[in-house]
């Protein structure tokens, strides 16, 4: 009986061993790739940051840098994943912008995807529209996405972007808004400034100046 009992037992451990391995998914999960582009030094040590525009007043963001950690659940696995978010407020134009560093469960492959998000008003739960022109947010935000080292949908390549003279080497910019009544009509992005500056509703570009 006690040999039964014990042959029960070692058969539970190996099955419960076995379907944790199976998933791959670790209980506390890191941020890896996507930290790579974000320049989180500078956006930690700074209070604030200022975007300038031809023939108009620098407008200033005051910058809030955030660690947490999240829970995940879905499909019976749980997890937690470290989470880190840059809130870029403006009291006075009323608008904010926000880098967000996260992951999420793929519930195909059941791996973890890491998610880099630069949007305005922190909204995550925006839908993703396909078309002829591609993949992209209908918010006009910007979102890469690591599976691994690897890139996967929606598929943004760097480019070089100019904003009122200035020129930026490995950049990123969004989809114009489809937001009515939203302020930010583009957003542009790159791994060494984090936003280096966007356009408003009437079509005028600031660009980053410096951090403070």
């Amino acid at each position: 009986m006690k040999q039964i009992l014990t042959i029960l037992l070692l058969s539970g451990l190996l099955i419960s061993c076995g379907s944790e391995e199976g998933n791959d998914i670790p209980e506390f999960y890191e941020l890896q790739t996507v930290k790579d582009f974000v320049p989180l030094d500078i956006l930690e040590s700074s209070s604030s940051v200022i975007f300038e525009g031809l023939g108009q007043d620098d407008i200033e963001f005051n910058l809030e840098y955030t660690e947490r950690e999240r829970d995940i659940s879905a499909n019976g696995i749980e997890f937690t994943t470290e989470e880190i978010q840059v809130s870029y407020t403006n009291i006075e134009e009323d608008f904010s912008m926000q880098i967000l560093l996260t992951s999420q469960l793929d519930t195909t492959l059941n791996s973890i995807t890491e998610l880099l998000r630069i949007s305005m008003d922190a909204d995550i739960n925006v839908p993703i529209i396909a078309s002829d022109a591609g993949v992209f947010q209908v918010d006009g935000s910007i979102e890469l996405r690591f599976n691994g080292q690897e890139q996967i949908m929606p598929f943004l390549l760097p480019q070089e972007i100019v904003i009122n003279g200035t020129t930026f080497s490995n950049a990123y910019k969004s989809v114009a808004s489809l937001i009515p009544g939203s302020s930010i009509q583009e957003l542009y992005y790159n791994p060494e400034s984090g936003i280096i500056g966007y356009s408003d509703e009437e079509g005028f570009k600031l660009s980053l100046k410096e951090f403070r």
